[in-house]
């Protein structure tokens, strides 16, 4: 393929253009009196310009894509998706004048379809294997046709995850919330230094592609940083059992995967796990993975939207669940009298007007979930982590009756 360097160049410029219109997005600070003034900071993706994590991403794996020569000015782009990194880059596409095709599953939320065709993208839904479709979509034209893939390249696009202190500053989201911490009005112009500042203790995030927690774990370890890495993870994500035990090499899980799970994250659908082929996710910056139960996560969903005032999805909810737990794991381990700032960071991954129809729907929740408890379970839950909140306990200690609840 002959690159045409003068429209690479000029797209690569609208790309740092639109880095900073992106700027930061917001950095809440939550505190909670019986948490013994451990702070948990929520950083609001859904802030950004395409309402979820994604924006970052997909601007990183464009930048990558165009600087590596993997698209040109008549590319059609191809992503695998369940909706928010096919948006993202179905924007950032448009922004560079490229097509783009996104190959989502059956069951995917009709407003994360119209969101990705808002932004001028095609929809191929499909109940076949997405790997077989993608690849049969690519092959037709392979010159003028380039499959993303966010599940292998995000590992690839982390180069352009990285922001030191100069006049262009990249996505990695650490470095925006440390500059956040040390400066809370600054903005993306690489003016402060976060280092000697607080840091904290841990950072909360689940696993889609892998690659965002992969990219700060990377970040933290260059940095040589005093944050552990904690990896949120669902009732069945592949991605526990491959971090922790090694599992599913030769398997992708996906028999042992019961829908509806938490959108997005917990499962690739490439087939099994391989690190730069199927995920980004690198089990060697992960400190630990905690597993919590899929209805938990939803009903954390919506605790965070009573005490934090954020209406964000499910996988939101399940940051902010093992969150509040490594936050009792803090407390635990430090005395009253320990002035050392204490804090967890966790990322609000999307705006939850994409669930309006699904996870925040009780007759949606009693029919997908009902095999666990349906609506009885999900009540269940949220009054086990509001009185969590009001007593300083782990809410994932209070669990053990809800998960006794079946249909």
């Amino acid at each position: 393929m002959k690159i045409d360097q003068g429209w690479t160049r000029a797209a690569i410029a609208k790309l740092w253009e639109e880095r900073k219109r992106m700027n930061y997005t917001p950095l809440i600070q939550y505190k909670h009196p019986y948490y013994n003034s451990t702070s948990i900071y929520l950083k609001n993706e859904g802030a950004s310009p395409t309402g979820s994590l994604k924006h970052r991403f997909a601007w990183a794996l464009f930048m990558w894509a165009l600087v590596d020569g993997h698209i040109n000015a008549d590319t059609t782009v191809y992503e695998v998706s369940s909706g928010n990194t096919a948006t993202s880059e179905a924007y950032m596409a448009q922004l560079i004048g490229l097509k783009f095709v996104a190959i989502v599953g059956s069951t995917v939320e009709l407003s994360k379809i119209t969101a990705i065709e808002k932004y001028g993208g095609k929809v191929i839904k499909t109940s076949e294997n997405w790997a077989t479709v993608v690849k049969a979509e690519v092959t037709k034209d392979p010159s003028r046709r380039f499959f993303i893939n966010q599940f292998a390249n995000a590992d690839r696009a982390e180069e352009y995850f990285e922001s030191g202190n100069l006049q262009l500053e990249s996505t990695n989201v650490m470095h925006e919330i440390l500059q956040q911490i040390a400066q809370p009005n600054g903005s993306c112009d690489g003016s402060s230094s976060f280092y000697g500042r607080h840091y904290p203790q841990y950072f909360v995030h689940s696993a889609g592609t892998g690659g965002t927690i992969t990219s700060v774990g990377r970040f933290v370890n260059r940095y040589n940083l005093p944050i552990k890495c904690i990896l949120a993870s669902t009732e069945h994500s592949v991605f526990h059992d491959w971090a922790v035990n090694g599992c599913f090499k030769n398997d992708s899980g996906a028999n042992l995967f019961v829908p509806p799970g938490i959108s997005g994250v917990g499962v690739s659908p490439l087939g099994p796990l391989e690190f730069g082929v199927t995920t980004s996710l690198l089990p060697s910056i992960l400190t630990q993975s905690v597993k919590v139960p899929d209805l938990g996560s939803t009903a954390a969903m919506y605790v965070l939207r009573e005490v934090a005032g954020i209406a964000a999805g499910p996988s939101s909810g399940l940051n902010f669940l093992v969150a509040l737990h490594m936050a009792v794991e803090i407390n635990m381990k430090q005395s009253e009298s320990d002035k050392e700032a204490r804090s967890v960071a966790m990322i609000v991954c999307d705006k939850g007007e994409k669930y309006l129809d699904t996870y925040y729907n009780r007759t949606w929740i009693e029919q997908k979930f009902k095999a666990k408890g349906g609506t009885k379970a999900l009540d269940c839950y949220q009054g086990a982590i509001r009185s969590a909140l009001n007593n300083g306990r782990d809410p994932l200690s209070s669990f053990q009756s809800c998960q006794l609840m079946t249909g």
